[in-house]
């Protein structure tokens, strides 16, 4: 399947401004129910941005939501592999390792979740 704007913008290289605009259109498909065509959408924006991790946790969130557990799981690890993973990026493969039937594994994201979640906040709070 292929969607008219990213035929037009799949010329060359994307500036920062398209590749947020991608983003954010991927974003508005997930929102709307439409897993497949967001997965496309940041399918696209990765191939031009790939070590973009909002764009590999949008796609990592649209092959969840597509039924695509394992697809997504492969995308996360590279992120914890490159050390660029965050909170968002535990809790993500949290709930792919449940879809997949991984049960500790998911509850060892889920702790790490947790853990990143919770230095994260000290992190953004006042001194």
């Amino acid at each position: 399947m292929s969607l008219p704007l990213l035929n037009a913008v799949q010329i060359s290289g994307l500036d920062q401004d398209q590749s947020n605009l991608l983003h954010l259109l991927g974003y508005h498909h997930l929102q709307h129910g439409n897993a497949s065509h967001a997965a496309l959408i940041f399918e696209s924006a990765l191939s031009f941005d790939p070590l973009n991790e909002k764009i590999v946790q949008g796609l990592a969130c649209a092959y969840l939501r597509d039924g695509l557990p394992e697809q997504a799981l492969s995308l996360l690890e590279k992120l914890t592999n490159e050390r660029k993973a965050n909170a968002l990026t535990w809790l993500l493969k949290g709930q792919a390792f449940t879809k997949t039937g991984r049960v500790a594994e998911a509850a060892g994201a889920m702790r790490m979740f947790i853990q990143m979640r919770a230095a994260e906040n000290l992190q953004d709070s006042p001194q």
